[in-house]
This record gives C-alpha cells, sequence and structure tokens, in this order.
C-alpha cells in the first residue's frame, strides 16, 4: 500500500490492482517514468554521428549489458543520424523517409524515438556556433546503469524544413540495465507543426509495433516502450488530495466534510471513464462506492480524477483506498 503525508493533517494510501497475461510484443505508456533531462557534468559524451553528416550509421557500438529485443539478446548497435537505432549491425544504410511500420523498406531490429529526416546540423540566430550531433554514453553501475543515444540538435530535413533558422529538436533513447527502455523528448522548437515521424520498434518487414496515436513531437514527455500484450484495463493509484483546507497555527487542515480526490494512471489500452471504489478510515469497515471520471483516464498513459467524500473529523487519518472495477468490469 502507498502512503502519502498530506501537510501532517490526513495520512492516507491508495492501492489499485492490476492484471495482464505477457506475451513476447511490446506497447508504449506517455509520461509514465519521468523523462531524463540532462545527465551530470562527469558525463562523458561520445559523438558517433558529427555535426554536417547526413544519412549515415554510425560506427558499431558497444552496450556494456546485454539488451533483450523480440527474445533475443543484442549487445551492438548502429545509430542513425535519422532517429533510430539498429541492432543489425550488418545494416549499411541510414534510412531517411520513414514509413508506417511494419514495413519492407524500413530498417529491421530498430528502436525508434522519432524516425525522420534528420541531419545534425543546428541553425540558431542566437547561437550559430551550437553544436549538433548523434552521442552515446552509459551511466551509474551495475546492475542499474543505462545507457543512453543522444540526438542532440537535429535539423528536420525535407520540403519548406531542410535549414530553417531556430527549428531543431533533442530526443533521447535510454536503456536500462534492468531492461527498461525509454524515448524522451527534451526540447524542440518548429516555427509550425512538424510531419509525422515514426515512433516505436521494428523487428522485420512483417512485426513491428507503432504509437497509432503520436501527432506532434514533443506531445508527451516520454514513451516507455513495454514488452508484453498490454492489459485491457490496468491503473496505478497516483495518490489522494483534497478540495478544501484552513490553515491553524501554520498547520493545514481538511475542512469537515470536504470532498477527497483519487487520481488514477491507465496504463490499460481502454480509456477509464467510471471507477468503483471501496475505502476504509483508519481500519474501520469498508465503505463501497461508484463514481464518474471528472476528467477520462485516457488509454496508454492518461491520468483521471474521481471524488469521495468520507466522514472524517479534524486530525490525522489513515485512508486506504482500493479501486475493484473500472468501467464496470469484472
Amino acid at each position: 500500500m502507498k502512503r502519502i503525508n498530506y501537510a501532517k493533517a490526513l495520512l492516507v494510501g491508495m492501492l489499485f490492482s492490476a492484471s495482464g497475461v505477457m506475451a513476447q510484443g511490446y506497447y508504449f505508456l506517455g509520461n509514465l517514468r519521468p523523462y531524463m533531462g540532462a545527465a551530470t557534468q562527469s558525463t562523458v559524451y561520445n559523438t558517433i554521428i558529427p555535426q554536417g553528416k547526413n544519412d549515415v550509421l554510425s560506427k558499431i557500438q558497444t552496450i556494456p549489458f546485454p539488451v533483450t529485443i523480440n527474445g533475443k539478446t543484442y549487445t551492438k548497435y548502429k545509430a542513425s543520424d535519422n532517429g533510430y537505432i539498429t541492432f543489425d549491425t550488418s545494416s549499411t544504410t541510414s534510412i531517411a523517409t520513414n514509413v508506417g511500420i511494419p514495413d519492407a523498406s524500413a530498417p529491421k531490429l530498430a528502436l525508434m524515438p522519432f524516425w525522420f529526416d534528420w541531419e545534425p546540423v543546428y541553425s540558431s540566430t542566437q547561437n550559430p556556433a551550437a553544436d549538433a550531433a548523434v552521442q552515446n554514453f552509459t551511466e551509474g553501475t551495475a546492475p542499474n546503469r543505462y545507457h543512453v543515444v543522444y540526438w542532440l540538435n537535429m535539423s528536420p530535413q525535407g520540403t519548406g524544413l531542410a535549414n530553417v533558422p531556430n527549428a531543431y529538436a533533442q530526443f533521447a533513447l535510454v536503456i536500462h540495465e534492468n531492461g527498461n527502455i525509454e524515448y524522451n523528448y527534451l526540447v524542440a522548437s518548429f516555427a509550425s507543426k512538424l510531419p509525422k515521424g515514426t515512433i516505436g520498434v521494428s523487428i522485420d518487414s512483417k512485426t513491428a509495433y507503432e504509437i497509432a496515436d503520436y501527432t506532434d513531437f514533443g506531445q508527451v514527455n516520454s514513451y516507455a516502450v513495454i514488452s508484453g500484450n498490454q492489459p485491457r484495463y490496468d491503473a496505478t493509484g497516483l495518490g489522494i488530495d483534497y478540495s478544501a483546507q484552513y490553515i491553524r497555527n501554520g498547520v493545514a487542515y481538511i475542512k469537515k466534510g470536504a470532498n477527497l480526490f483519487g487520481a488514477i494512471y491507465n496504463s490499460g489500452k481502454v480509456d477509464i471513464t467510471k471507477i468503483s471504489y471501496s475505502y476504509s478510515v483508519d481500519g474501520a469497515a469498508a465503505t463501497t462506492g461508484n463514481s464518474t471520471l471528472a476528467t477520462t483516464a485516457k488509454a496508454s498513459g492518461g491520468n483521471g480524477v474521481f471524488s469521495f467524500t468520507p466522514s472524517l473529523t479534524e486530525g490525522a487519518h489513515t485512508i486506504r483506498l482500493v479501486a475493484n472495477k473500472l468501467n464496470d468490469s469484472a
């Protein structure tokens, strides 16, 4: 049970259950984990594709721990300036024109944070000498290391896009030793909406997994790449908040009869609009209820909020909140 202390006035806990049979495959969850900011000052960046090199693959790079992709492990890869890496180290071509996947023309055995026609060249009226490159580095100590491929100040190419002043993007692929994989979107500046890129995992011409609802670069901070079959219903409790309080001697207290709000993160593939729940206060008998979410929890990474009103006296309380059903499901 997750326990959270709110302003010394209310001690609360929230628990949600999740289930689903895991199998090979991939799905993507937006904003599941905080996106990676700049590395530490001591980080040694390796430039693997320098500024001005266009439509090229890097030399073979090494990850200092094994990575499992589609059931097989790899430690070697090549990076493309066009927003992907491939574990097919026999590949010699950096593919610039992105398509929907799977497709015979797409890179194979590829992780694609943002496959698009990029070039590491930065055109800025404010800072014309800014760096642009594809870089990598590894941080941490075993067994908690992570390997980062970083596309720094990439300029979008194509009709009406090539070398437009101040048009650039920064994004990263983060591979964790524990198996987690993340696509992170750090900085973007475009005068107009960028045409659709391809975000996903490409295995071969017949097998691939793509984010279908992507609409624009940076619409989320990050995507977690999850191995397995996405459950229809899967939610995580984010915490409990309250609607009204007052201050006494510098301490915040909940007003009697105030609404409490439960927040959820939707990891499933179905939008959540309703929730059935039970809660107990200080170990007392559980109270059940149903609520329509004030904010629909969109599939694959949306947050939702619902309210409930327990009978509370002023002071500290422990509340255990459990979701029993989502959308009236069993």
